[in-house]
């Protein structure tokens, strides 16, 4: 049962900014629509991080998450470190694409998945006991679904609309 509750929450981390992204859209206050980097840009020209990663996205994570780990009984400070490290992770993604000069919106299987579920795992291990397969298993099922997600919801064409 941990292991589901740690993809749970790995998915509600990960999925919380595309849906307050389209939930929100028309109805969120400026300063959370700011993109996190400010629009500063690298030596490459290109944004450090992107106009899709905004404190609109970071604070939905935070807070859809730790209100499923209510529900679910899980430490709520663990969910809050996870979401924190999740979109962390999710950051470092958005980083390395940019430097690889990757366009919006590009799948990269791989890149796209492991920081953002190994690092909230390995995050969490250190403050609960979690054995190597309980860290593993959350990571791999979480990849897995996230690419059939990200397929599905592709097929669907369904894309938030960002703050602007």
């Amino acid at each position: 049962m941990l292991i589901i509750t740690l993809v749970l929450l790995l998915l509600m981390a990960n999925g919380a900014p595309l849906l307050a992204g389209h939930w929100l859209h028309s109805r969120c206050l400026y300063a959370i629509q700011r993109p996190i980097d400010a629009g500063y840009c690298c030596r490459d020209g290109q944004r450090l991080l992107g106009e899709s990663k905004t404190w609109q996205g970071l604070l939905a994570a935070l807070f859809i998450t730790t209100a499923a780990a209510a529900l679910l009984q899980f430490p709520l400070w663990a969910a809050m470190l996870l979401a924190l490290l999740a979109m962390i992770g999710d950051l470092i993604s958005s980083f390395i694409k940019r430097r690889l000069h990757c366009r919006r919106g590009l799948n990269m299987p791989g890149l796209d998945q492991l920081p953002e579920s190994l690092l909230p795992m390995l995050g969490v291990s250190l403050v609960l006991p979690l054995s190597g397969l309980q860290i593993l298993f959350p990571v791999l099922l979480f990849i897995l679904i996230h690419i059939v997600l990200t397929e599905l919801l592709s097929a669907l064409r369904f894309h938030p609309k960002h703050c602007r």
